[in-house]
């Protein structure tokens, strides 16, 4: 879809979007997705042992924070998670 017809110009209070990301990627593109993520979520990508775990990762969460900044209108990288015990 072109940049103007793109489903987050048009979220409406009863819209749901889905969306399907792929977690396979060139270690350049690893690579610049891991710059998006914060502090918290490097230390954890970090944690995994297996690299394909650790890419899937960085993939996800970079993806996830792409997706909201676009539809928030603001840098990935400042969009920020709060987390609870559940």
């Amino acid at each position: 879809a072109s940049e103007e017809s793109a489903p987050w110009k048009s979220l409406g209070d009863n819209a749901i979007h889905v969306w399907q990301i792929g977690l396979l990627a060139p270690s350049d593109v690893i690579a610049a997705c891991r710059e998006l993520l914060d502090t918290p979520e490097q230390e954890r990508a970090a944690r995994y042992l297996a690299d394909v775990h650790r890419h899937r990762f960085i993939l996800a969460r970079a993806s996830l924070r792409l997706l909201l900044g676009r539809y928030l209108g603001r840098d990935p990288r400042k969009v920020t998670f709060a987390y609870n015990p559940h």
